[in-house]
């Protein structure tokens, strides 16, 4: 019979002693410095993994922040005429349909899709 549950820790009565069950991996000690080193060597396991996890993400920016270093600088002048050239290309699929029959089959998806998209909204 479980005296108490305490942070996924049983603790059981048996004969005038007092048994520790872990709900995390099953194991049975009696109290003492064992469950504290045991519980401890989870915690150290976990922050070890975290700082792992962590240092693999930062690494991976770091090379995504290099690579995105070596590009070209990206033009910003003259916003109208780049408005204008998006909205040829973007919208009236200007580019794709240079080809007669996949441009225009390619357009009617793409319009279909965006009469659907603003239909719903």
């Amino acid at each position: 019979m479980a005296l108490t549950k305490i942070q996924g820790v049983t603790f059981y009565k048996i004969n005038r002693r007092t048994i520790i069950c872990c709900a995390l991996c099953n194991n049975k000690f009696q109290y003492s410095r064992t469950l504290k080193n045991h519980i401890m060597i989870k915690q150290i396991v976990f922050i070890a993994i975290s700082a792992l996890s962590f240092g693999i993400l930062a690494y991976s920016f770091f090379r995504i922040y290099s690579f995105m270093k070596l590009t070209k600088t990206h033009k910003t002048g003259n916003f109208g005429k780049r408005i204008i050239q998006t909205l040829n290309v973007a919208v009236f699929q200007t580019k794709i349909l240079r080809k007669p029959v996949i441009g225009i089959l390619h357009a009617l998806v793409f319009w279909g899709f965006c009469v659907i998209l603003f239909g719903f909204l």
